[in-house]
C-alpha cells in the first residue's frame, strides 16, 4: 500500500512539472519547434517538446564515423570534409580548402580521424582538440551541418577556456579556392565589406559554382576583419574573442553554393539566420558571439528581436518563431485597464514570480504593467499552424523589427517613469510644477522643463533639469501626483512611487548666454535683465556700475561673502564689495530667479555663436547667342574611303617612302665620291 502511494505521489509531481514546463494546445499537443536536427518547421512532424529542446547541450550526440564525410545539400550541391573540418574539392565546388581553422596561428586537426554524427545523419562534430600554450588552455570542437532543404553548410566552432583566467584568442578562417576570385559582391552591393555588412559572394570563371559567405548576423556587434581581393585565391576572416575563465564561446559561419551569382547574392542577403539558429539548443545559441538576435531594452526589460519573424521565448529557454496572431491585448493595471492593438506592441515580458502579470512595451516607449487578460498567446508557426501558448509558460514575446517597431525605442514625451518599471504618457498640464529651492519657491512650466528626477543618488532631494541645461535641486511640492494618462483615465500616485518625470521642452526665442554656478553645485543658464546693474564699491570709496551689456565674468573672492571681481568685455577688472544682494537671472521666458549672492560661486558670459555668412547665390550661366548676321558653317566632312581606295592610298605612301630613301642613298654616294 505504501509503495502504491509512493508511485502515485511521484507520478503526480512529475505530471505537475511537465505541465509547468511543456506548453500544450487545446487538444494536448505540444507545439514548440525543435532545437536540433534539420531546419525546422516545414512539416507538422517537426513539432517537438520544449522540454526536449531545452535539455540539449552544445555538443552533437550520436555515433562515431571515420572521416572523410561527404553529403549533398538541399540545392543539389556536394560537400566533402576531412579531419581538419574544412571543405574539400568535390564536384563543381570551388574549394581547395574551405574555412580552414587556425587558433593563435595553430591549425585545428583531429588525430584519430573520427567524428560524431547526429542521429539524422546531417551534422558531424570533430574534436576535442586541445591547445596549450603558456597560460592559454583551450579545447576546440567543430560542428559541421549540411542542410537538406534550403541548401547550405554551417560551421559552429566551440572554444572552451579551461584556464583559471579570462583569455583572448585570435581565430582565423581561410578559404582557399581552385581559381582566382573573379568578382566579390558584398551584401550592401559594394566591392568591400563595411561595418553594416554581414555577407558576401565570390564569383569564379568557368564552371565553378559561385558561393555565398555569411559571417555574421546583420545586427551582430562581433564581426571579423576580412582580407581578400579580386584576383586572389584566398579570402580570410579574423576574429578576436574574449572568453571568461571556465566558459565557452562559439563562432557560426555559413557557406552556400549556387548555380548563378544572382541566386548566391539572394541567399547572402535574404537567408533567415534566425530560423536556422532556432534549431539549436538555448545553451549553444547563448555562446555564439557573431550570430544572434537584435535586443530591445527598455528600462530593466529586454527581449530578443528578429527582422524575419516574431519570437516567443519560453521559461525553459526554448524558442518559438512565427507570426503572432492576437488581435488585441488587454492589461489590467493598478490604475485601470488598457486595451492596445498589436501594431503598437513591440514586445512583453512575463517574469517567473509574477504569475500572469506582464510588462507590455509599446513602440512609443510606454511600459504597462498589470495582469494580462489574454490567458494564451497565439502564434502561427512556419508550418501554417496557429498555436495557443499558455501565458504561464512564456518568458518574453517580441514582434519582428519594422519601421514602426525599431530595435531602439525612443521614449515619447511627456512620460512618467514609476518605481515599478512602468512608463506612461501623461498630459503635462495636469501636473502643477511648483519647485522649492533653498533660496526661493519657483513655478516652472512644462514647456521649460526637460525632466524632474525624484530619485537622485546620495540625496533625498529632487532635481529639475530645464531645456536650456539649467540644473536646480529642491523639492517638487505636488503630492500626490494627479496625472491624466494618454491610455485613458486618471492616475494618482504618491510622490515616492515616481522615479522620473520626462517633459517635451519648448525652445526659447532667447539664447542662454549667462552661466551661473551655485555653491551647491547647481548650474543655472539664462540671460540677465537689461535693467539690472552690478554696483561695486571699491576700496577708495568709488562706486562703479556695470551693465549687463558690459558684463563678462564674475568671480567671488574666497573667505569674503560680499567681495567680487568683475571682468568687463573690454578686459577691465573691477574689484570690491558687491552691493547687489541678489542676482536676477531669467532661466525661461516667464521665470526669473532672484539668486542671493551668498549662494553664488561664479558667473560667466558666453557670447552666442556667430551666424554663418550666407552663401553667395551662384551666378547664372550665360550662353552667348549666335549673331544672326554671321553664318556659321560646319567643318567639311571627309567622305569615307572604300577598301580598295584605302589600299591604293597605303601603296602610294609606301612608294613615296621608298623613293625618298633611294634619293637619300644617291646623295650619300655622290658626297662620298666628291670627298675622295
Amino acid at each position: 500500500m505504501k509503495f502504491k502511494v509512493f508511485l502515485i505521489t511521484v507520478f503526480t509531481v512529475f505530471s505537475l512539472l511537465v505541465g509547468l514546463i511543456v506548453p500544450e494546445t487545446a487538444s494536448g499537443q505540444v507545439v514548440v519547434i525543435p532545437r536540433m536536427g534539420p531546419r525546422v518547421a516545414t512539416s507538422d512532424e517537426s513539432v517537438l517538446s520544449a522540454q526536449q529542446g531545452a535539455s540539449q547541450g552544445i555538443h552533437v550526440k550520436g555515433n562515431d564515423i571515420p572521416l572523410d564525410w561527404t553529403a549533398t545539400d538541399g540545392a543539389g550541391f556536394q560537400w566533402s570534409f576531412n579531419r581538419n573540418g574544412y571543405a574539400k574539392r568535390i564536384g563543381k565546388n570551388p574549394y581547395n580548402n574551405g574555412l580552414l581553422l587556425q587558433i593563435n596561428h595553430n591549425q585545428f586537426y583531429v588525430q584519430d580521424g573520427k567524428a560524431t554524427i547526429s542521429e539524422n545523419k546531417r551534422e558531424i562534430e570533430l574534436g576535442p582538440w586541445s591547445y596549450r600554450n603558456n597560460n592559454n588552455q583551450f579545447t576546440v570542437y567543430r560542428r559541421i551541418y549540411v542542410d537538406l532543404q534550403t541548401g547550405f553548410a554551417r560551421w559552429i566552432d566551440i572554444f572552451e577556456n579551461e584556464s583559471g583566467s579570462e583569455q583572448t584568442i585570435k581565430i582565423q578562417y581561410r578559404n582557399n579556392f581552385r581559381q582566382n576570385v573573379q568578382k566579390i559582391v558584398v551584401s550592401s552591393g559594394k566591392d568591400k565589406p563595411t561595418a553594416a555588412d554581414w555577407s558576401f559572394v565570390t564569383e569564379f570563371s568557368g564552371k565553378l559554382s559561385p558561393v555565398a559567405h555569411v559571417y555574421a548576423s546583420p545586427n551582430s556587434k562581433v564581426k571579423p576583419n576580412i582580407r581578400g581581393n579580386k584576383g586572389s585565391r584566398n579570402v580570410e576572416y579574423q576574429f578576436t574573442v574574449k572568453i571568461p575563465a571556465g566558459e565557452a564561446r562559439a563562432i557560426c559561419l555559413y557557406e552556400a553554393q549556387r548555380k548563378t551569382s544572382a541566386e548566391a547574392l539572394k541567399f547572402a542577403k535574404e537567408f533567415d539566420i534566425d530560423a536556422d539558429l532556432a534549431t539549436l539548443s538555448p545553451k549553444l545559441r547563448k555562446i555564439i558571439v557573431n550570430m544572434g538576435y537584435a535586443e530591445t531594452k527598455v528600462g530593466s526589460i529586454s527581449f530578443p528581436r528578429s527582422r524575419k519573424c516574431d519570437i516567443i521565448v519560453l521559461k525553459n529557454e526554448a524558442e518559438i518563431i512565427g507570426t503572432l496572431e492576437d488581435e488585441k491585448y488587454v492589461v489590467k493595471a493598478d490604475w485601470g485597464s488598457a486595451e492596445v492593438t498589436p501594431d503598437r506592441v513591440v514586445g512583453m515580458a512575463v517574469p517567473s514570480l509574477t504569475g500572469e502579470r506582464a510588462w507590455v512595451v509599446l513602440n512609443d516607449g510606454q511600459v504597462i504593467c498589470g495582469e494580462l487578460q489574454n490567458k494564451t498567446v497565439k502564434i502561427k508557426t512556419p508550418t501554417g499552424k496557429v498555436v495557443p501558448i499558455k501565458l504561464a509558460d512564456i518568458a518574453t514575446i517580441s514582434y519582428r523589427i519594422t519601421k514602426n517597431r525599431g530595435v531602439k525605442i525612443v521614449n515619447a514625451r511627456p512620460m512618467v517613469v514609476l518605481m515599478s518599471g512602468e512608463q506612461l504618457k501623461f498630459d503635462p498640464q495636469s501636473l502643477p510644477c511648483e519647485f522649492l529651492t533653498e533660496f526661493c519657491k519657483i513655478k516652472l512650466t512644462p514647456g521649460d522643463l526637460d525632466r524632474i528626477d525624484l530619485v537622485t543618488p546620495k540625496s533625498s532631494l529632487h532635481k529639475a533639469v530645464l531645456g536650456n541645461g539649467s540644473v536646480i535641486t529642491g523639492l517638487l511640492l505636488a503630492n500626490p501626483l494627479e496625472l491624466k494618462l494618454e491610455l485613458g483615465g486618471k492616475f494618482s500616485t504618491n510622490r515616492h512611487g515616481v522615479k522620473q518625470l520626462l517633459f517635451a521642452p519648448v525652445k526659447s526665442k532667447n539664447k542662454s548666454v549667462i552661466t551661473l554656478t551655485l555653491r551647491n553645485g547647481n548650474t543655472l543658464k539664462g540671460w540677465l535683465d537689461e535693467k539690472q546693474k552690478f554696483t561695486i564699491l571699491k576700496t577708495g570709496g568709488e562706486k562703479v556700475a556695470i551693465t549687463p551689456a558690459d558684463f563678462k565674468c564674475l568671480t567671488r573672492k574666497r573667505h569674503y561673502l560680499d567681495q567680487a571681481a568683475i571682468t568687463t568685455r573690454k578686459g577691465d577688472i573691477v574689484e570690491g564689495k558687491l552691493e547687489n544682494k541678489t542676482i536676477g537671472l531669467k532661466i525661461a521666458d516667464d521665470t526669473t530667479l532672484q539668486v542671493p549672492y551668498g549662494n553664488v560661486r561664479g558667473m560667466v558670459y558666453t557670447p552666442p555663436a556667430p551666424k554663418p555668412a550666407p552663401k553667395p547665390a551662384p551666378k547664372p550661366k550665360v550662353t552667348p547667342k549666335p549673331d544672326p548676321l554671321v553664318e556659321v558653317s560646319a567643318p567639311p566632312v571627309k567622305p569615307k574611303m572604300t577598301k580598295k581606295e584605302l589600299m591604293e592610298a597605303r601603296a602610294r605612301e609606301v612608294a613615296k617612302k621608298k623613293a625618298m630613301m633611294a634619293e637619300e642613298k644617291t646623295k650619300a654616294k655622290k658626297t662620298a665620291a666628291a670627298n675622295k
